[in-house]
């Protein structure tokens, strides 16, 4: 995926993360009563040279598994375009020719999911179209804005969109990879007070991430990510170095379950940037 150098970069390198885990472990459908069948192995030099028909599929499918886990596999929200203008223009309000125009469509099945997405996958892919704005509308509602505003807002001057790093907010990271939009790299809830304050819950990652992430900064207060982001369950990790947003992979999935593999391993790496 080509990700320019903006705010949308954090973003981007997260569905990267996500396109790359469908290349390379796609999931065996599962038909009740019928024997898998067995998986011939494929070179990931082949997997990772895909043809235009196995890029789309590896992109709605990526999108699909985003915002399923962000709906917590139990409700999306789906922000579409429209030609119909539903919030004129007002003082409050400028309009951008896509908000506006949103239609919002409620799936509570990952395979319906699956074909809405693929149906209007083509809005996704257009040079200077609407495809990461829709993304991000689509994984805030979902969530919901109450609760997404919830998630980042325990840390002081911590912001989703505005006034954030020039590749995009921390918080639009998490929200794609763990399904909330925190800003802790930590594992599960720490309580952070002192003699003068009650403690505050910090949430941070409360289950195993698919996708790891790994981050390093040249500060004194560098965030570190706990087990669950360091330890996913495929060799994939987003990486920010320094702000610089990266994607770091190897293509044995037995990786993380070896630890003599995990010692001596080739890991390769993707930014994509134009």
């Amino acid at each position: 995926m080509k990700c320019p150098r903006n705010g949308t970069r954090g973003l981007l390198t997260a569905v990267q993360a996500y396109v790359l885990k469908n290349l390379l472990f796609p999931k065996q459908q599962v038909v009740p009563g019928v024997q898998p069948v067995q998986q011939t192995t494929v070179s990931p030099d082949v997997l990772l040279k895909p043809s235009r028909h196995k890029q789309l599929e590896a992109l709605y499918l990526s999108l699909s598994d985003i915002l399923w886990r962000v709906g917590e596999r139990v409700k999306v929200t789906l922000a579409l375009p429209s030609e119909n203008i539903y919030v004129p223009h007002s003082l409050q309000y400028f309009t951008d020719t896509i908000t506006e125009k949103l239609m919002l469509f409620e799936v509570s099945d990952i395979d319906e999911l699956q074909i809405l997405i693929k149906r209007y996958v083509y809005l996704f892919v257009e040079d200077n179209g609407p495809g990461a704005l829709l993304l991000l509308y689509s994984a805030v509602i979902t969530r919901g804005i109450d609760r997404t505003l919830a998630d980042f807002q325990t840390e002081v001057n911590t912001h989703l969109v505005c006034g954030v790093p020039d590749e995009g907010s921390l918080c639009i990271v998490m929200l794609l990879l763990s399904g909330r939009a925190t800003c802790h790299l930590h594992n599960g809830i720490v309580y952070v007070g002192d003699e003068e304050h009650y403690a505050i819950p910090q949430y941070g990652v409360l289950t195993r991430n698919e996708i790891g992430f790994l981050i390093y900064e040249e500060s004194r207060d560098e965030k570190v990510p706990g087990s669950r982001l360091k330890t996913p369950s495929v060799p994939i990790w987003v990486t920010c170095s320094t702000g610089h947003y990266g994607v770091m992979f190897n293509t044995n999935r037995e990786l993380l379950r070896n630890y003599h593999a995990e010692r001596r391993c080739f890991l390769f790496s993707v930014e994509g940037l134009i």
